[in-house]
């Protein structure tokens, strides 16, 4: 595969997010920050998926209602799509800090310290 099809991948990923933000989260996550994660964002060939989490633990308690009912009822049709996301509600979940752990097997590959983060992108305003 040539050099530019990897960047047209990652944009297919980027659209895709893009277009979800705008039709369903927007919504129900006006306002909190969005934390964007995922091979859409590493260095693998051929990305998979874009992962993200909502950080949705200071929004009123209605929010965080209404996050998880929608997590529960359209999670896995979106994820069919390629977005794998999460609300995060609570303190205890860190969700940011799970996507950017690198981890054992990644890091053998990569030769790289399993303790080293993976990177993933914060939105305050989307």
């Amino acid at each position: 595969m040539g050099a530019h099809a990897y960047p047209a991948r990652r944009l297919e990923f980027v659209d895709l997010l893009h277009e979800i933000c705008e039709n369903e989260f927007r919504v129900i996550y006006a306002g909190c920050p969005l934390v964007v994660a995922g091979s859409c964002l590493s260095d693998k060939e051929h990305p998979g998926d874009v992962e993200c989490t909502f950080e949705a633990r200071w929004a009123s308690e209605n929010v965080r209602q209404r996050a998880l009912m929608h997590w529960f009822g359209r999670h896995q049709a979106i994820k069919q799509l390629g977005v794998d996301y999460y609300p995060t509600l609570t303190d205890d979940r860190n969700l940011r800090a799970f996507f950017s752990y690198l981890g054992p097997k990644s890091a053998a590959l990569k030769s790289l310290d399993e303790r080293h983060l993976r990177g993933t992108v914060l939105l305050s305003e989307w």
